[in-house]
């Protein structure tokens, strides 16, 4: 994510592919640092350039994911802020976060999909609010 100076908000588009059909909770597998954390067994995290908040994600399955929940970790916690929707498939789902979890520049952040039925490939879609 790079920056242009000024708030701003950011979409940053990414994909998750769920190969193993019983492992259903995943994060984004944003380009970053990889770390062992006490909110997943190895997770793929992310080093926010600025503060700022998550204001939604967008999200496409190519299989129906059922009650699927998306969530925001900062800095190693459990999901702060959590957002559920159905997730069926060829839909664009819209899972929009309040804005109330804000994170700073230099904090660490991964990003939680737990669906409760595998939606082999997803497209998503985040929409960022940026401070700076």
């Amino acid at each position: 994510m790079q920056l242009l100076g000024g708030p701003q908000n950011r979409i940053e588009r990414q994909t998750l592919n769920f190969a193993v059909a019983t492992d259903f909770l995943r994060y984004i597998p944003f380009t970053g640092v990889n770390i062992s954390s006490t909110i997943g067994s190895y997770t793929v995290t992310r080093i926010a350039p600025a503060a700022g908040f998550l204001k939604r994600i967008r999200c496409y399955a190519y299989a129906a994911g059922g009650i699927t929940e998306w969530g925001i970790h900062i800095n190693g916690a459990a999901a702060l802020e959590t957002v559920s929707a159905d997730l069926p498939a060829f839909t664009v789902i819209e899972f929009p976060f309040s804005g109330a979890y804000h994170f700073a520049a230099n904090d660490i952040i991964c990003i939680s999909q737990d669906p409760t039925t595998a939606p082999a490939a997803c497209v998503v879609e985040l929409e960022w609010y940026l401070d700076q």
